[in-house]
């Protein structure tokens, strides 16, 4: 991925959706809006926003109907200190009762005096994000950068009881025809939530390694691979993809497995910490963007 643009995703807990989805569709057809605080979390990579504190805006204080919202964004002045206290990102977040799957020319209006303002009192780069709940419960959404310009948000996570993933990013053509036995045994609501998940796998030798093989096989996002020991003669009659030069040079059993794995080609993700969790932490390295989760 290092040669690819930054991904934007958005991370959002279940009871902050739960209050989202009741605020947005109150039965009567109209559009709402809400306003969100969100932490950010950014490697090289990606760079997520996580939401915080919601602010549902009143009903009384908008002009509403089916596919138009107007609402005065001075509501917003006393999140300021918030928001510069802890960079937080401003999410705006509204409905389309008409299932409109796009950011309607309204939207592109009422979005950049919004996020004009936002950067002109805030007075920073870092990006805010728009976003769109339709009747489904699904949403979608891009961020605004200090120049106006925007991107998409291609994944967007609620983690609850039950997982919701929506993602917008691109895919290979092959990726259907690679999946399609898994599809075909489990579901392609199963696999499509596999390519959008990343998994820990502690311990990379006669069981983990089987495991990691597995995953890999059945078309799992990412992986995140620990084990501080390195490849021995012992270790070869029971740990997949280890060969005898491995364990002459005596090299990192995770090492070896991330290799088997970009060889495979798969489209799984791999990083690796030749680490003992006892005495170190596995983690991605950050920016100096604050950790608000």
């Amino acid at each position: 991925m290092k040669n690819e643009p930054m991904q934007y995703q958005l991370n959002i807990s279940g009871i902050h959706y739960d209050l989202l989805i009741k605020h947005l569709y109150p039965g009567d057809g109209l559009e709402a809006v809400a306003v969100a605080l969100c932490g950010r979390l950014a490697n090289e990579d990606v760079h997520k926003l996580l939401v915080q504190k919601v602010v549902l805006i009143p009903y009384s204080e908008c002009d509403r109907t089916p596919d138009f919202i107007a609402w005065k964004t001075e509501r917003l002045s006393h999140l300021m200190e918030e928001v510069l206290k802890y960079n937080y990102a401003i999410l705006k977040i509204h409905s389309h009762p008409g299932g409109y799957e796009q950011f309607s020319s309204l939207d592109d209006d009422s979005d950049s005096r919004l996020f004009s303002s936002v950067f002109g009192w805030t007075n920073g780069d870092y990006p805010h994000a728009s976003s769109i709940m339709l009747p489904d419960g699904r949403i979608f959404g891009r961020i605004f950068k200090v120049d106006l310009t925007t991107e998409a948000i291609e994944k967007v996570n609620v983690v609850s009881d039950e997982m919701k993933i929506w993602t917008y990013s691109r895919s290979r053509p092959s990726e259907i025809e690679v999946g399609k036995r898994t599809v075909q045994a489990f579901g392609e609501g199963t696999f499509n939530l596999l390519k959008q998940l990343t998994v820990g796998v502690v311990g990379c030798s006669g069981t983990g390694s089987p495991v990691i093989e597995q995953l890999v096989r059945l078309g799992v996002g990412g992986l995140v691979i620990v084990d501080p020991d390195k490849v021995e003669f012992k270790n070869l009659n029971r740990i997949l993809n280890t060969k005898r030069g491995d364990a002459i040079r005596s090299r990192q059993k995770t090492t070896v497995l991330k290799e088997a794995i970009t060889g495979f080609d798969l489209g799984t993700q791999v990083e690796e910490f030749p680490k003992n969790l006892y005495d170190d932490v596995a983690f991605r390295p950050i920016t100096s963007y604050p950790i608000l989760t």
